[in-house]
């Protein structure tokens, strides 16, 4: 069973089902797998967890052999596949119950392993001393540890988190607040892209002259469009 979000209100990527149809559409014409045909049984999750749970429901019933897709992992999915032994193939786990379910197959470390990245690179890059600008959503905040996680592994040191509200015109106050003590040799933005341009506008106005980091999955060609030129002094995971 092939899930993922194919239209909402919210979201919607019809094209990823085209692509895996034809990808199985290229395996079946080259024999299959082991000689097997790939079925693709497709499910809309609309963007809800009720959708997702609708989906893994089809999944048991249809008897499928896995479930793969977009936005898969949620504890719903793997309640509802376990019993029946089928695995959930594809993306990231999002937490240690579904990194370490032996149904779950992940093939990337996702934000998870972006955030992480970047605190580590920094730290041993020689910023040893870090500052966290975070936004104010559940989704920022819940990245924080893998940053400071990764700061830790190279020996360096998280001396401040700070949170900063998303939509905020001028990230002046925030980033005066991050250099305060004059230990800060980086800071590492996890917040919504929009944000991203006028933080860095605001620490090139403080003469801030460490590292700025954040993960790829901040940046959006809208946010380089913004950034210009200042776009080639971030460090990205």
């Amino acid at each position: 069973l092939f899930r993922s979000t194919f239209s909402s209100p919210t979201l919607s990527e019809p094209e990823l089902l085209s692509g895996a149809q034809a990808a199985a559409d290229t395996i079946n014409a080259a024999g299959g797998v082991d000689g097997h045909k790939i079925d693709i049984v497709s499910c809309n999750d609309q963007f809800t967890p009720s959708g997702a749970q609708s989906c893994a429901q089809k999944a048991v019933a249809a008897k499928v052999t896995a479930v793969t897709g977009q936005f898969l992992f949620a504890a719903g999915d793997l309640n509802a596949l376990k019993p029946a032994g089928i695995p959930l193939v594809d993306g990231a786990p999002g937490n240690v119950a579904l990194a370490t379910a032996p149904t779950v197959f992940g093939l990337n470390g996702g934000g998870t392993a972006e955030y992480q990245g970047i605190g580590w690179e920094l730290a041993k890059s020689g910023f040893k001393k870090v500052v966290i600008i975070q936004g104010t959503g559940p989704a920022d905040q819940n990245q924080t540890p893998y940053i400071e996680s990764g700061v830790k592994l190279e020996g360096g040191e998280t001396i401040r988190v700070i949170s900063a509200q998303e939509g905020t015109p001028d990230f002046g106050r925030y980033v005066q607040t991050a250099l305060s003590g004059g230990q800060t040799q980086a800071i590492v933005f996890e917040g919504v892209p929009n944000d991203l341009p006028t933080l860095v506008s605001a620490a090139k106005q403080a003469n801030f002259k460490g590292a700025i980091g954040t993960s790829m999955l901040e940046i959006q060609p809208a946010t380089l469009k913004q950034l210009g030129a200042s776009a080639d002094d971030l460090w990205l995971t």
